[in-house]
């Protein structure tokens, strides 16, 4: 059995769908495999596929390195392998059922697969069994069953749907793994990768391993967002498969995947994870600026239960700290969050007059986003520069 975990992600997602929407997760958890869903399972294999055979020769070969992967991983499950009737791609996918594993082929990628390939690929799809069924107790498997279902109902949001899409791939680089240390062989997961992406019946894994690499560096040293890419997954697992076969240090090549998996947090792209510490830092700053006890009106304490209904401003004398850590700027769409959230407290009570604009000055210098705050301060309230220059001068002498 492979002494790998699943990346950290798959587990915070998990613990967010458990806990945050718990009769959504208890009506999946009570509706999945029921005996009606495992039989038309069973039926669309037989309608859709060629079932294998083991009296075969040549497919009983399979059988047997199937079996031996499958063993090796400490699975005692029955296994049945099946050629699907529909030709286009080149693939395989692994239906799990709680008792029974049955992997389907389709296009000809069993003609293509060299044996270190094929034993690759046997424990990349066996793999998905272990973490749908054996990791968590089935949870995981249940968590990614919720998203996909979730993630096209406009009721819950497009978080849903970035959210499945990471959690998708965090699964596929936890099953590539597996095979590295099953297989024990980078090119042969490589190259049994690329040639199921590209349908090639010859590649060069090492020429690809150099791709993968340059990918995601610019002259400029810049990383790329995955989400500036069409389709970034082979790539993305390529290079996490090389910092895991170069390095022994598994808390630095997890930061590193989830950096070129996930990126710098943008307002336009926030999976539940992000926009949860989106939702956490925007109730600390409205605290930080709400903290002078006179900025607590009437006009101020509604607009903040406009964002949190149950919202009750900091106690007399109460410290809100602010760790800039936890306010990500990097990002345009998110910097200029932080300088409208401050605009509307500082612009909701006139009667408090220049007092709230100086806490709002202050709160954006200690976020590294004062030039911004100040440059759309003046676009939006029309006031003169010389006059918001001396706001501001005055709260950075109070300071």
């Amino acid at each position: 059995m492979p002494l790998t975990a699943p990346l950290p992600y798959l587990a915070d997602v998990r613990d967010y769908l458990k806990y945050r929407e718990p009769d959504v997760w208890k009506w999946f958890a009570e509706h999945r495999n029921t005996a009606r869903q495992i039989e038309t399972l069973r039926f669309d294999l037989l309608t859709s596929t060629y079932r294998l055979d083991r009296d075969n020769e040549n497919e009983r070969a399979l059988y047997e390195m199937a079996e031996s992967i499958r063993d090796r991983l400490d699975v005692s499950l029955p296994i049945t392998l099946y050629q699907a009737q529909d030709e286009s791609g080149c693939n395989a996918r692994m239906f799990i059922l709680p008792n029974e594993l049955h992997l389907v082929f389709y296009g000809n990628i069993l003609s293509k697969l060299a044996a270190k390939e094929r034993e690759a690929l046997f424990a990349h799809e066996i793999a998905h069994h272990l973490l749908a069924v054996r990791e968590s107790n089935g949870e995981f498997g249940l968590a990614e069953e919720l998203l996909h279902t979730l993630q096209n109902d406009e009721t819950f949001g497009e978080s849903y749907a970035a959210s499945a899409r990471l959690f998708r791939l965090y699964g596929e680089l936890y099953c590539d793994r597996v095979v590295l240390e099953i297989v024990g062989d980078l090119h042969a997961a490589v190259s049994m990768f690329v040639k199921i992406a590209t349908g090639l019946d010859e590649v060069s894994p090492q020429s690809y391993l150099k791709q993968a690499e340059e990918i995601f560096v610019t002259e400029n040293g810049r990383t790329f967002r995955t989400e500036e890419i069409t389709h970034p997954e082979m790539f993305i697992r390529v290079r996490s498969l090389k910092l895991w076969a170069e390095n022994s240090s598994d808390e630095k090549v997890t930061h590193q995947i989830a950096a070129m998996i996930e990126g710098e947090p943008s307002f336009d792209f926030l999976d539940l994870l992000a926009r949860n510490r989106l939702h956490g830092a925007t109730r600390r700053l409205i605290d930080a600026f709400l903290e002078p006890v006179e900025l607590q009106t009437d006009l101020t304490l509604a607009h903040a239960r406009l964002f949190f209904s149950d919202y009750t401003p900091p106690a007399k004398g109460g410290t809100a700290s602010i760790d800039k850590a936890a306010f990500p700027v990097a990002d345009p769409t998110l910097r200029d969050y932080w300088c409208f959230l401050l605009l509307d407290f500082a612009a909701v009570d006139r009667d408090l007059e220049e007092l709230p604009l100086r806490q709002a000055v202050a709160l954006a210098a200690t976020l590294n986003i004062k030039d911004r705050f100040l440059e759309i301060v003046q676009k939006e309230l029309k006031l003169r520069k010389r006059d918001l220059d001396r706001i501001a001068a005055n709260r950075d002498h109070q300071r």
